[in-house]
Formats: C-alpha cells, sequence, structure tokens
C-alpha cells in the first residue's frame, strides 16, 4: 500500500467522508483484480469486473456512516475488498444461480491473462528458477500444475496464499482479514509456500 492510499485509508476510518473517491480510485486496479479472481468463470462475456466495481463503489458510499461508525474500523482497502467479494459472491448467484464457493471452489488460474501470468510467476519461483521465454509460451500448462497443487491444499494453506499472491495482499492486510495477528500470518504464509511446493513437485511428476 503506497503512503497515499494509507493516509486516505486513514482519513476514512477517522470519519471523513469526503475521501471515499478518490481511496476508490487509489485502489481500483487491486479491487478489479480482485472481483476478477473471484468471480465464477461462466460470467465471463457475461459480466464485466469493472460493472461489479461500479456497484461496489454505490454500496460503499451508502455504508461509509455505518463502517465509520464501526466499534473497530477495519482498514479502508480491506473493507472495501470485504465489499467487493460480497458484491461478487451476490452477483454470482444472481447470474449463475449457485452459491459461490470461497476455498472449495474450483481453483482455475486461466481466467485472464494476468491471473495466469501470476500463477506461471509464482510456479517458477517454487521451482526455484526465473521465468524464461518458453515458459511464459507454456504459462498456461504451469496454471494448471499449479492449479492441480492448490487443490490438494489444505484450506487454511490456499487462504493465505490467494490472499498473497493472487489478491497481492501485504501480509499486514491478509491478517486483518484472517483476523489474526501479523507475525502468526507471516508463519501460515511460509508454511504454506512451503507445503504448495511439495505439492507442485508432485504435480509436475504426475504430468511426465
Amino acid at each position: 500500500m503506497n503512503k497515499r492510499t494509507e493516509l486516505l485509508s486513514q482519513q476514512l476510518v477517522a470519519g471523513d467522508p469526503s475521501v471515499l473517491g478518490e481511496l476508490l480510485q487509489q485502489v481500483r486496479d487491486r479491487l478489479l483484480r480482485i472481483i476478477e479472481f473471484r468471480m465464477d468463470r461462466r460470467l465471463r462475456g457475461r459480466l464485466d469486473p469493472e460493472d461489479i466495481f461500479q456497484e461496489l463503489s454505490l454500496v460503499a458510499t451508502r455504508r461509509l456512516e455505518e463502517y465509520q461508525h464501526s466499534n473497530d474500523p477495519m482498514p479502508g482497502f480491506v473493507w472495501l475488498r470485504f465489499l467487493a467479494i460480497q458484491k461478487t459472491i451476490e452477483l454470482n448467484r444472481v447470474h449463475i444461480g449457485v452459491a459461490a464457493r470461497s476455498l472449495e471452489r474450483e481453483v482455475s488460474l486461466n481466467q485472464s491473462p494476468a491471473i495466469a501470468n501470476t500463477s506461471a510467476e509464482l510456479a517458477s519461483h517454487l521451482l526455484g528458477r526465473e521465468p524464461t521465454p518458453s515458459q511464459v509460451t507454456q504459462r498456461n500448462e504451469l496454471a494448471d500444475l499449479l492449479g492441480a497443487a492448490l487443490k490438494r491444499l489444505d484450506p487454511t494453506d490456499r487462504e493465505i496464499l490467494e490472499l498473497r499472491h493472487f489478491e497481492q495482499l501485504s501480509n499486514e492486510e491478509a491478517a486483518r482479514v484472517l483476523e489474526i495477528n501479523s507475525s502468526a500470518a507471516s508463519s501460515r504464509y511460509v508454511r504454506a509456500i512451503k507445503r504448495l511446493k511439495a505439492e507442485m513437485l508432485k504435480s509436475i511428476d504426475q504430468s511426465t
């Protein structure tokens, strides 16, 4: 989180409603990425993440006073993330007619070029090498291998990895989402990375 975003978040928590619009624009790209990651893939072509972001902005405006008067307001970005996921789940249900899954949902890492690129980079990192041009070309294959490895993880391990890598939350933001302290979030992340690496190697062995 940059300094401007952090300042706006603090001002929002302190009760200044005038900063909401700027804060939304500051974190727009991050929220769009989260929305895209959490959208049911069957909605692609039917609903644009930008549409959900616009609805999220309206919801945030309506619920701002409620947020500012809560006993322990969460950081501004974490609150907006919560609203974004809530709205995404709601629209998943409206358009698909099924309850959106979170940790138990099918892991799909080829939903967009951005997510596929992230998965390929993470896979390459786990394998101890930098992405090469050939790996970029094979990013979907790497994404599939990583998806298979993620599915075999415990839900708590998968959750911290989703927050840190695919939603790109900081350790402190992830800790707040998980309602644990930063040290516990960091430990959980390190443990999850080790387990994912082991499962990634299994995926490679099974594919050869």
